[in-house]
């Protein structure tokens, strides 16, 4: 299982996204962590392709946008039309200029409301990020036969992508989503403990990992270890077939 912190979206090809991996299901060690760009993300996903093993890649960025904005825009609901949609536009802020021609609402879809995300895929802190993942990463990704869960592609793929979000996974566990990045005491205290309770959950971290992501003020090797927390898995609704689900 692979843990996906995206971010990097607008840093001028910076390799910001952070990825870690280990052994699943049950407890295992972190096996890898490292640094890339978005092309290196693509390229790493579609090669654990060819390894003969299974891959869960999980990702804390929206992998559609809600059904409002698709009826808005005449896009169908399907998700291989959604992502062709989106990577017809140049730019993320080409696609945001399209999106606000017809509504300048910041929709959220089936998935945050259950899951209670913070932003909506189109928040103008987010939509950066949906963009990159949808045109870039994930619509080239499916057309190579990676399932896009619960989307497109075979249900029997060896490798699938879902959307994850770190905040939800914190609030699911009960803990608090908010006050562990930054400096100072309290914010080094928070990601101690949630590390902790990483831990607890057969996630093995070693020492100099958790250092790394106690010394990481800005939380994203932490947001990528959260996601080698088990997904949490329920019954998807519908709307979830294009409108993606949070796992």
């Amino acid at each position: 299982m692979h843990g996906v912190a995206f971010s990097g979206a607008d840093s001028a090809g910076a390799p910001k996204i952070r990825h870690v991996w280990r052994a699943w299901p049950g407890a295992s060690p972190i096996l890898g962590s490292e640094k890339l760009d978005r092309n290196g993300l693509r390229r790493r996903i579609e090669e654990s392709t060819r390894d003969g093993l299974s891959h869960l890649w999980r990702i804390d960025t929206p992998l559609s946008i809600a059904r409002e904005h698709l009826a808005a825009q005449g896009v169908a609901e399907e998700w291989n039309a959604i992502a062709a949609w989106m990577a017809s536009f140049p730019s993320a802020r080409d696609w945001r200029r399209a999106m606000r021609t017809t509504d300048r609402k910041e929709l959220r879809r089936a998935c945050d409301r259950a899951r209670s995300t913070p932003l909506a895929p189109t928040n103008l802190r987010l939509f950066k990020k949906t963009w990159a993942l949808i045109a870039e990463v994930a619509h080239p990704l499916a057309s190579k036969g990676v399932r896009i869960e619960p989307c497109t592609g075979d249900n029997n793929a060896r490798v699938a992508i879902c959307e994850s979000n770190t905040a939800s996974t914190l609030d699911t566990a009960e803990i608090p989503s908010t006050g562990y990045r930054g400096a100072g005491n309290a914010a080094v205290s928070r990601r101690e403990s949630i590390l902790t309770w990483l831990r607890t959950r057969g996630v093995g971290i070693g020492a100099e990992l958790a250092q790394l992501a106690v010394d990481d003020t800005e939380g994203d090797i932490l947001d990528a270890l959260i996601l080698m927390s088990d997904p949490v898995c329920t019954v998807t609704p519908d709307v979830a077939a294009f409108e993606s689900w949070i796992y």
